[in-house]
């Protein structure tokens, strides 16, 4: 099943068109209570988890806020690896040497949220060693640069970051800019200040 690591809209949608061809979807997403500190629970919510159509790995015993342990065991039971989380020192390397150690050599990873939440080293590595299939990638750890290793690999698609490039978020942004210059105008507070 292709999983998500991640939370909110766009790991929503992602799930949503997961299911186009009837594969399962699971994910992991932020929590508030503790998780579990042993791989086998984990692994265990996971097999109870395959079995439903979309699947979060969320409940009573089976809940992270970017737990390492989570994110390891999403990794080995998965063939494609979804990445969308937000940016930051909580989500920075999530995707490390372990989780990419972790992956089946099959599997692919694609990463949608920001460049440094996957270790690039270790990524280039795995894919340069074949221990995991392939990776889509439009963001970089060090973006704008793109190291030539990675630029080098056949078993790796990399494209600009597209996360803006549907029309509706274009029109959104321009009528942001509107409101924004609207206010100016009139001498108010933009409401997207920078």
């Amino acid at each position: 099943p292709p999983p998500l690591a991640g939370r909110g809209i766009a790991h929503f949608n992602i799930s949503e068109r997961g299911n186009f061809d009837g594969r399962n979807v699971l994910y992991t997403t932020g929590g508030r209570t503790e998780p579990p500190n042993d791989l086998e629970t984990i692994r265990a919510g996971l097999l109870a988890a395959r079995n439903r159509r979309v699947a979060p790995l969320r409940d009573e015993k089976i809940v992270t806020a970017w737990n390492a342990l989570m994110v390891t065991a999403l990794a080995e039971a998965v063939d494609v690896l979804v990445v969308a989380v937000p940016g930051g020192g909580a989500t920075r390397h999530l995707i490390d040497e372990t989780v990419l150690g972790a992956m089946q050599p099959h599997a692919h990873l694609i990463n949608i949220a920001r460049g440094d939440v996957v270790q690039e080293a270790a990524l280039i590595a795995a894919l340069q060693a074949g221990r995991i299939g392939g990776a889509g990638l439009d963001v970089y750890e060090f973006e704008p640069k793109v190291p030539q290793a990675l630029r080098d690999l056949d078993n790796a698609v990399l494209l600009p970051h597209l996360g803006t490039a549907a029309h509706e978020v274009r029109v959104d942004m321009g009528l942001m800019a509107v409101a924004n210059l609207q206010a100016f105008i009139d001498g108010s507070t933009p409401p997207n200040r920078v």
